[in-house]
């Protein structure tokens, strides 16, 4: 992989698929927070984007979007 014509190196902890996610905590709007025991019973799909900012970010999480 290649960042800018640069070699980069991914280091990364791999979920399996089936995997249970870690404890988290995530903000939701008026401050509040959200927690894996929310989605209790419901299966997640959770996308991490390093900034909306950025073209490529923002037109995949545009069409994630629409498609869900």
């Amino acid at each position: 992989m290649t960042f800018q014509g640069h070699p980069l190196t991914l280091v990364v902890n791999a979920v399996a698929l089936t995997q249970k996610s870690p404890d988290f905590t995530e903000p939701k709007p008026y401050l509040s927070l959200v927690t894996p025991a929310d989605y209790a019973g419901n299966k997640l799909i959770i996308a991490s984007v390093p900034s909306l900012d950025t073209s490529v970010c923002s037109l995949e999480t545009k069409r994630f979007n629409d498609e869900a």
